[in-house]
């Protein structure tokens, strides 16, 4: 596989991502009792057992194809096009670390909006627990477990990410680690309290 072909399944992978987390997300949003992504419906208090192992599930298979990026030999034109990718359209850059645009803005905002999805994730999985009214031993042994395992591959994914910047030229790439530094607590606030309130109290609607 060449580093294009590489880079396109991780664009799949964190799509995927995107599309389950923002889905129950809402779900949870909007207060409904059963959560329902790709007509898969769940008690909303049980969808943590679902959310949780695919998160993990889908984090590690995105750092198995980002220590492969990394490891395969790119040509100056590959990096060049990898830089370019946009496999959906105008929304490519959100999906693809390592877009590169002409546009400072938008270089920046594709790699902040991966830490802050990871974040949603974090807390939607959270949220799903804290539905349950009993405190069992298990929901807590459960919740400590996803929790390191979800913080492990996700720091390791970031850290692999941020050595493919290396090998591709650092320079194009500072604009995205200062946007993580944004994004960072921005993720760590915001989807928890938004959850809090609920849509109800938003002021806008979907």
């Amino acid at each position: 596989m060449t580093v294009v072909d590489i880079s396109k399944a991780i664009n799949n992978i964190i799509t995927s991502a995107m599309i389950l987390i923002v889905a129950i997300f809402i779900n949870f949003l909007v207060r409904r009792s059963d959560a329902s992504v790709i007509g898969i419906t769940l008690p909303s208090r049980l969808v943590h057992l679902a959310l949780g192992p695919t998160l993990v599930l889908l984090n590690g298979v995105l750092l198995v194809y980002l220590c492969a990026l990394y490891q395969t030999a790119a040509s100056m034109n590959e990096v060049g096009s990898l830089q370019r990718s946009q496999k959906y359209l105008h929304l490519g850059f959100l999906v693809n670390p390592f877009y590169i645009s002409k546009n400072s803005v938008i270089t920046a905002v594709g790699y902040a909006f991966l830490i802050f999805l990871w974040w949603l994730g974090m807390h939607t999985f959270l949220y799903s627990i804290g539905l349950n009214s009993t405190n069992s031993p298990f929901l807590f042994g459960w919740q400590i477990l996803i929790s390191v395992l979800y913080l492990s591959v996700g720091l390791a994914s970031m850290f692999a990410i941020q050595a493919c910047w290396q090998k591709f030229g650092i320079a194009s790439y500072q604009l995205k680690i200062w946007a993580a530094f944004v994004s960072i607590p921005v993720g760590a606030f915001l989807p928890p309290l938004l959850l809090r309130l609920g849509l109800p109290h938003l002021p806008f609607k979907f």
